[in-house]
């Protein structure tokens, strides 16, 4: 009986808790303002995009969609909710706290419009415009001041949206979903944040000497995983040369769209006269534009624009779905000027909105995705003489944890908003499967598995098999940030099975504390080289972010294995210095003991020479513009730039082969440049090479051949490694991708976004017959008519990840041992 009555109050104090819960939820909901429906022209009923709507005296607000469609939530007691756009007159509604509501707003034009645009018969009155707006381009557009500064206030966040439980079981296990900390944003969805931030800097540029300084005053980052890190330098502001509409060609997510301003924008686009609107004694037109053909590289959206100036005061720029653009969903970009005299409009407020998936979804309100938002705020702007020179130095940046030094700079982040989706994204972190999952990732990106203050790999060099060593295992480490922030230590021991032959590598880098970034490195090496496989291409890649030497398919699949090979004893050391953004230094002095291999003999004047000694000192300048980089620990990412990067590397050497000691200099020239070619992309790599002197076969340079299935960007597919040598030699390498210029016109085939890409490969050169005085050639090293061509065409998914190549040699017809046509297939995960 006693138990009976225990189980009773256990019950009737459960049934309590309950019914409290449900009414605190209760009351909780209670307190929240929810508003939302569509805003439509009174007249024409047609929706209304873009209209500003906020809650009166708050900073809460959004804007309605291109359908008209909008939703607001409110938690505090506000009850004045506000419409505005350009051209109509304002809307008040009175909403009272805590309820629910579906409203259609109807705004009126207001009763100042005019009609003062002159056309002639059929002609219609949106294109004048545009002719006015191109022919005066060059007065307003941003970029013809040569110097100017301005103070800059962004944030950018980054969340999971719809987060529900059924959309988590799509991707998780619900273990692992439950320990998710989900939250819900100002419209109710249940969201999980990943990224948030806010920064204040002082942006200087200098056209004319090419120079861009930003100086960050403030700045509060928090992320998941490593990604507060990650601050990508040129991505920090909006006045890149990406957005500006003033171009003919606008660049986002590796691709490049029309402007809507573009001089041939008519062949793009439709023009429609809106709304003409007479406000302070200046005449505004409102002009709708729109994609004359679906999948096209083309925004939708509207400009409004003043009369007489013909300068741009707003553009609301929106991606169509039908582009189908690297999975984004939806985006949006809009821009504001405002007037810095009676004849200059200058940036004043920037905003980028979006969200993307992986794969595609019908319903976009209740799938999960990845949103965006990005605003930047521009103030005290000072154009031409009027700018202040660029300082010598930039301070370090200060990090706020709270934020009572913005106000300082006249902007009131919302210090609530970051603590309490700090606190959600340290939870996030805290999770074990969360910290397993950032180390897979970092794995596919640098090529290493991180385990704690160790990182493991290169786990793509783990297993390979070659006809001198046969099956080979390797087993790699290095130290990470965890274990020291100045310093590295690394290195690899590997075992050949069929040589039976240790090999091995150890290395360190340190980071001093200095101006510029300043890099102190060596490295002791023995190993066996293959002749010409890597020649130059680290100048070419150079960027750490790939996850093997060309891809998985080159790792896994060979299709010639080359017993070229010899070993090689090396010990390097190296400095490596920027003097300036965009000028990298590197001096490095090498000694490198290469021994005769069993099918690579050293014959010197007929007598056979075990060991060449070569003593080497190189100096390697990079030269880049306006180029986005990321130094993470003690490694740069080179990320992207739209100019040509140059590298120019001088070597000074002497080697000695038996008794004879000989001195020699090498030049070698690297350019690489990816061009916007319309709405498609060039990309193309431009090197040559000249050696003074006299020496041993191993020291020319030998072109670098493909000896996988895998298609190789940088390399010649159809050609072996080791097979042809220069002394003096040039090569181009070029890629073009068309971005589907071609495969978004053929129907059923658009569906599947595939892209064709097309390449071409040259080289030429020649060999003088005076190095067979130093060690004779033990094979033909050249090449009948001393050039090379090759061409590819072939598909490619949205991304560039997968690809699968058709290739010819088209020069020389007959070369013995070479294929004609080859296929080639990439699988690809660098950035």
């Amino acid at each position: 009986m006693k138990e009976v009555k225990i189980y009773i109050r256990i019950f009737i104090v459960a049934l309590a808790l309950l019914f409290c819960r449900q009414y605190v939820y209760a009351q909780v909901d209670a307190g929240i303002t929810k508003v939302e429906g569509y805003v439509v022209d009174d007249k024409t009923n047609r929706a209304l995009p873009f209209v500003n709507i906020y809650f009166q005296h708050t900073t809460i607000g959004t804007t309605s969609d291109f359908d008209g469609k909008y939703k607001i939530k409110a938690w505090q007691h506000n009850d004045t909710l506000v419409f505005s756009m350009l051209g109509y007159h304002n809307v008040k509604v009175y909403v009272e706290h805590g309820k629910k509501y579906k409203l259609i707003i109807r705004l009126k034009e207001n009763a100042q419009t005019l009609d003062e645009v002159v056309i002639t018969p059929g002609e219609n009155p949106a294109h004048i415009i545009l002719r006015n707006i191109i022919k005066n381009k060059h007065k307003n557009n941003p970029e013809k001041f040569s110097r100017f500064n301005c103070l800059i206030y962004s944030v950018l966040s980054a969340k999971l949206i719809n987060v529900t439980s059924d959309n988590l079981k799509k991707i998780l296990p619900t273990l692992l979903a439950k320990t998710l900390p989900i939250t819900n944003d100002s419209s109710g969805r249940p969201v999980l944040p990943l990224y948030l931030s806010e920064k204040i800097s002082d942006k200087y540029i200098n056209r004319d000497d090419r120079i861009a300084q930003s100086k960050v005053i403030r700045k509060k980052v928090k992320a998941i995983m490593d990604f507060a890190d990650f601050d990508i330098e040129g991505y920090d502001n909006s006045l890149n040369n990406e957005m500006n509409f003033y171009k003919n060609f606008v660049a986002l997510f590796g691709h490049t769209f029309i402007s809507p301003l573009a001089r041939n924008g008519l062949a793009f686009y439709k023009y429609y006269l809106e709304d003409s609107t007479f406000s302070n004694g200046r005449t505004y037109y409102d002009i709708k534009f729109v994609p004359r053909h679906k999948k096209d590289l083309a925004f939708t959206g509207n400009f409004v624009v003043v009369k007489g100036l013909w300068a741009i005061t707003i553009i609301n720029a929106t991606l169509p779905k039908s582009a189908n653009i690297n999975y984004i969903n939806t985006f949006k970009v809009s821009c504001n000027f405002d007037f810095i005299n009676d004849s200059t409009l200058f940036f004043k407020k920037n905003t980028f909105k979006g969200n993307f998936h992986y794969f595609k979804i019908k319903n976009q309100d209740k799938n999960m995705m990845i949103e965006f938002d990005k605003t930047t705020h521009y103030s005290n702007v000072l154009l031409g003489k009027n700018a202040q020179p660029i300082p010598d130095t930039i301070s370090a940046v200060s990090v706020e944890s709270l934020d009572s030094s913005f106000l300082t700079y006249g902007r009131t982040p919302n210090i609530k908003n970051f603590v309490n989706t700090s606190k959600i994204i340290d939870s996030t972190n805290n999770l074990w499967w969360i910290n397993a999952g950032r180390n897979i990732i970092n794995m596919f990106i640098s090529g290493y598995f991180t385990m704690g203050k160790i990182d493991l790999g290169p786990y793509l060099g783990t297993f390979s098999r070659n006809s001198i060593e046969g099956t080979r295992l390797d087993f790699g480490l290095r130290t990470s940030e965890n274990f020291n922030s100045y310093y590295s230590l690394g290195g690899n021991i590997g075992y050949g099975f069929k040589d039976k032959q240790w090999k091995y590598s150890l290395y360190g880098q340190y980071q001093p504390k200095t101006k510029h970034r300043t890099i102190i490195g060596g490295s002791i090496i023995k190993d066996l080289c293959l002749f010409g496989a890597f020649s130059h291409i680290r100048l070419i890649k150079e960027n750490m972010l790939f996850t093997g030497e060309d891809s998985f398919i080159a790792a896994a699949f060979k299709r010639y294995q080359s017993n070229r090979r010899a070993m090689s004893y090396q010990y390097n050391v190296y400095v490596e210095k920027d003097l300036r953004r965009g000028f990298m230094t590197r001096l490095s002095y090498q000694y490198n003991k290469l021994q005769q291999g069993l099918y690579v003999p050293f014959i010197h004047n007929q007598v056979s020479v075990n060991y060449i000694y070569n003593y080497a000192l190189s100096l390697r300048l990079r030269f880049s513009w306006k180029e986005k980089i990321s130094d993470i620990y003690l490694r740069r990412y080179y990320l992207s730039t739209y100019y040509p990067i140059v590298n120019i590397v001088g070597t000074v050497g002497k080697y000695s082969v038996n008794s004879e000691n000989n001195k020699y200099v090498k030049l070698y020239l690297c350019i690489k440049h990816k061009v916007p070619f319309g709405f498609m992309s060039l990309k193309y790599v431009v090197e040559a090479g000249y050696i003074f002197g006299k020496v041993p076969f191993p020291l020319l340079d030998i072109i670098r051949g493909n000896e996988t299935y895998g298609d190789s960007k940088y390399r010649f597919n159809l050609l072996n490694n080791a097979t042809v040598a220069f002394d003096k030699f040039a090569s181009v390498l070029v890629e073009h991708h068309f971005n589907g210029l071609i495969m978004n016109k053929i129907p059923f085939i658009k569906a599947l976004n595939i892209r064709i890409v097309a390449s071409a490969k040259y080289f030429i050169g020649k060999l003088s017959n005076k190095h067979k005085e130093i060690l004779e050639y033990p094979w033909n090293m050249h090449i009948p008519g001393n050039q090379y061509f090759e061409l590819g065409v072939g598909l490619e998914n949205i991304l560039q990840i997968f690809r699968v190549e058709a290739i010819w040699r088209l020069v020389p017809k007959v070369y013995f041992g070479l294929p004609y046509f080859g296929v080639r297939v990439r699988a690809d995960f660098a950035m």
